[in-house]
């Protein structure tokens, strides 16, 4: 156990104080976050501290602090630390009046109509529960789902989970997760992760971009194509549990519900499972294998030591060299001719339905269109559902997304690691569990340059059961010509106790730890980013008495040059 000791506190001024509203009764419209981020301390739980932890709370808040500036949102709660109790999380009917106050105004998960948080988590599969670990042992450390929860008596419609091993299938699987609700609760999603969830600063950058993708459509989907990642030790696999009457209508609120579009899914007498075919975390199983993936993950072999750090630096062994490719995406890639010929195919005319900010919702006879030229991000939905499944070759399908992304303007010198998967589900009616189905190929494309990732963007194109495109999520703002801080002058040596330093700052003080090259991108005003190069020291998972710690990133500074 690496404990540390610091009590870092949440003090961004929006989250202590502008983003409290008085107290106004039922609000149609709120969101809590919880951000847990300091453990192993006098009457805190025993985890490791990770100060990310409210660092991705904030991010998401942000985005619904925008949408209540634009008249879009009511209200926006954050709890951090030692104010995030399991107390509640308590329902009234597993607990008594003392300690169950999950409907508790301004602070209980039931008070609020959507739900993130961010910490330490595990699962236990004899007892069918997941649990979280909670920022102060005065009540108990463990919030667990079937001895504390009960979803949607009050208010809550979804709920955000990024905790280690919160969304289990081996949990789900034996009825774990129906504990969450009642069939008259009002309560439809859990998202949250299968195995164990990697933690760094990278998290902030794909919830902001789930947050703002994901007010009108896709708030189960847009999850699993932010969130699953694989390459540094093993995968990352979010899941979306979706609960209902029928699997039409949990398929709905999975792919087109949003934010503020809160599908009603009716009795929740059956639930869907949906993931990532072939994903494979640590504490999970592999989730029906396999993937197919350009090029292969590589899997840590080393073992924690009790003292110091043990570091591979095979993958900056060799010290970038490139410069910026010749030809890059430009902004027209996001004009309207562009994403309407080139990237979906179709002359239909589009017409403005909404917006926030510089972010634009667009809709055409078979198409639903969000974009935001200045952060390089859309939304792509066709409206008619697949036609029947026909056998499809992963292979073809992966070069026709390629080739789709590059007609619309991003070039191969852009592209980096490939992975062709299939969107799978798996339904539960009234305690009967079938077998998995087919929902949609995915095809994850990955940004680099030089074989460096660029950190946050991808684009992920999904073809339905009958191999038509039937939709895009995509985050690739363009390069500045200029600006850029693409090499270092250090040495594996050098940049070897560096991260020791970083590391030691953020409370590790030892284990085995992976090294590797990314690029930091940094939005300009212009809509454009420039790119910084870090290295990535990345720790595995550990598993202590009472949960599991995520596997971690910390970024480290190596003085990039241009």
């Amino acid at each position: 156990m690496r404990l540390r000791k610091q009590t870092t506190q949440w003090t961004r001024a929006a989250l202590a104080g502008a983003l409290l509203l008085p107290a106004a009764g039922a609000l149609a419209n709120e969101t809590h976050v919880y951000g847990i981020a300091s453990f192993g301390g006098a009457g805190q739980c025993d985890a490791d501290s990770h100060p990310v932890h409210t660092k991705t709370a904030q991010a998401f808040a942000d985005y619904f602090t925008s949408l209540k500036s634009g008249g879009q949102w009511t209200d926006v709660r954050a709890l951090a630390n030692a104010s995030v109790r399991t107390d509640l999380w308590t329902d009234a009917a597993k607990g008594t009046a003392v300690n169950a106050k999950d409907t508790q105004l301004n602070a209980g998960v039931d008070d609020a109509d959507v739900l993130f948080v961010h910490t330490h988590g595990g699962h236990d599969a004899a007892s069918a529960r997941s649990f979280l670990v909670m920022g102060t042992d005065e009540d108990s450390c463990l919030a667990m789902t079937d001895v504390h929860m009960r979803l949607g008596n009050g208010k809550l419609d979804i709920a955000v989970v990024k905790a280690c091993q919160s969304g289990n299938m081996e949990v789900w699987e034996q009825g774990g997760y129906k504990e969450l609700v009642t069939h008259g609760s009002g309560f439809t999603v859990w998202n949250a992760f299968h195995g164990d969830s990697s933690c760094g600063n990278f998290v902030r950058r794909y919830l902001d971009d789930y947050a703002a993708n994901s007010k009108n459509d896709g708030v189960g989907e847009n999850w699993l194509d932010e969130a699953y990642d694989w390459g540094v030790f093993k995968d990352d696999c979010p899941v979306s549990i979706v609960f209902g009457k029928t699997q039409a209508d949990r398929k709905a609120m999975y792919a087109t519900g949003g934010w503020r579009d809160r599908k009603s899914t009716g009795e929740k007498t059956g639930s869907s499972y949906f993931f990532v075919k072939g994903c494979d975390p640590e504490n999970g199983r592999e989730l029906y294998p396999t993937a197919v993936d350009t090029p292969q993950q590589r899997v840590l072999a080393a073992t924690t030591l009790s003292t110091g750090f043990t570091f591979d630096a095979t993958a900056i062994a060799a010290p970038p060299t490139g410069g910026l490719p010749a030809v890059l995406i430009t902004r027209a890639a996001f004009e309207d001719a562009a994403v309407h010929h080139a990237l979906l195919g179709t002359r239909e005319p589009f017409r403005l339905t909404g917006g926030l900010a510089s972010r634009r919702d667009h809709e055409s006879l078979t198409w639903k269109l969000e974009r935001d030229p200045y952060s390089g991000s859309l939304l792509a939905l066709r409206k008619t559902e697949s036609g029947p499944a026909t056998p499809q070759e992963p292979s073809l399908l992966q070069q026709g997304t390629l080739s789709r992304l590059q007609a619309w303007g991003i070039p191969t010198a852009e592209v980096g690691p490939v992975r062709q998967a299939q969107g799978l589900v798996r339904n539960e009616e009234n305690g009967a569990v079938g077998a998995p189905e087919v929902v949609n190929h995915k095809t994850f494309v990955l940004r680099a340059l030089h074989g460096i990732r660029v950190e946050g963007h991808r684009a992920v194109v999904s073809h339905g059961v009958d191999g038509a495109f039937q939709r895009a999520l995509i985050k690739w703002p363009p390069l500045a010509r200029q600006g850029h801080l693409l090499r270092t002058l250090l040495t594996p040596a050098e940049i070897e106790q560096r991260a020791t330093e970083a590391l030691l700052r953020e409370g590790e003080t030892a284990g085995p730890v992976r090294l590797f090259w990314k690029y930091v991108p940094t939005q300009l005003s212009t809509g454009e980013v420039t790119l910084t190069l870090k290295v990535g020291a990345a720790m595995p998972s550990f598993t202590g008495a009472s949960s599991t710690e995520e596997p971690r990133v910390v970024d480290v500074d190596v003085s990039p040059v241009p």
